[in-house]
């Protein structure tokens, strides 16, 4: 049985023992002994969409869906690509909703909190394994857009940040339309709907100074320790998801040709997304 151990996760990481009391702290943080008590209970021995199905019963999440028919596309292997507001229950919850028209088979690029959960491993592609090589990681890439299996990425991959008062994704990584290019996939847009506290926005802003000030860019990722908290303070909330047209593998070579640079075409999915995608969350006025 899988037990969530966060101080020897840290001591694995850095390669040194922490004090106790900063332990006793990050438990908290992580809800380590809650999160244990699920593992023991409703989630133990469960794998693939059994796991998320009782993960997403554990958190109390509901979703709402607007274009559900994007979803499925006979004629082509998929890449789905959405922003990534939360940084866990949006990974559940679009695994969920995917994994089930495609009877779990998907794979999803996962942060490290949630790729070592062995319930997840079914859809887990390992690429942030500390001391896997760069040719190893693209290995590993190139093998699961080579399947059969669907794609879900978050483009962005750190979770969504306020800049200049607007909560927002980063800008996205071309890696979704290279790739997606080069083995023949359909992109389709994904927006959901969803914000952590002000507080996790805060300290991501001072994390990102500490990162220039040092410069040190992985203290950026710092956040991510507080994920654990911002997924059980959502507990109990619905979330909207806005699956938006696919656009077929020969639509993105063509656009391809035309603006030659991959990264253009990643900041025009995600301008769709925010742009055409998220207005469809708003509710209609009545006349």
């Amino acid at each position: 049985m899988y037990q969530i151990n966060i101080g020897q996760i840290v001591q694995q990481k850095l390669g040194k023992k922490l004090p106790k009391v900063l332990v006793r702290i990050l438990e908290k943080l992580i809800h380590q002994d809650e999160l244990n008590q699920f593992l023991a209970t409703d989630g133990k021995d469960k794998v693939g969409l059994d796991f998320v199905n009782a993960s997403l019963k554990f958190l109390g999440i509901k979703t709402r869906i607007i274009g559900e028919e994007n979803l499925i596309n006979e004629n082509s292997k998929l890449c789905f690509v959405s922003n990534h507001p939360l940084g866990g229950i949006d990974g559940l919850t679009l695994l969920k909703v995917i994994g089930e028209k495609y009877d779990g088979n998907v794979k999803v690029f996962l942060n490290s909190f949630l790729a070592a959960l062995p319930g997840l491993q079914p859809f887990s592609v390992p690429v942030n394994v500390a001391g896997r090589s760069s040719k190893g990681i693209v290995d590993v890439v190139n093998s699961v857009f080579a399947s059969d299996y669907q794609i879900l990425m978050f483009p962005a991959q750190l979770c969504s940040r306020k800049q200049h008062g607007i909560i927002k994704d980063l800008p996205w990584k071309k890696g979704f339309v290279q790739k997606s290019t080069e083995f023949n996939r359909a992109i389709v847009p994904i927006y959901f709907h969803g914000f952590n506290s002000n507080a996790f926005y805060n300290f991501a802003k001072f994390a990102k100074s500490l990162s220039k000030l040092f410069k040190s860019p992985g203290l950026e990722k710092l956040p991510m320790a507080f994920l654990p908290h911002e997924m059980m303070k959502n507990r109990g909330k619905t979330f909207t998801i806005v699956i938006g047209s696919p656009y077929s593998a020969y639509e993105l070579k063509e656009l391809l040709y035309f603006v030659k640079d991959p990264k253009i075409l990643a900041q025009s999915t995600q301008d769709i997304v925010y742009y055409e995608l998220m207005p469809k969350t708003y509710p209609y006025k009545s006349l």
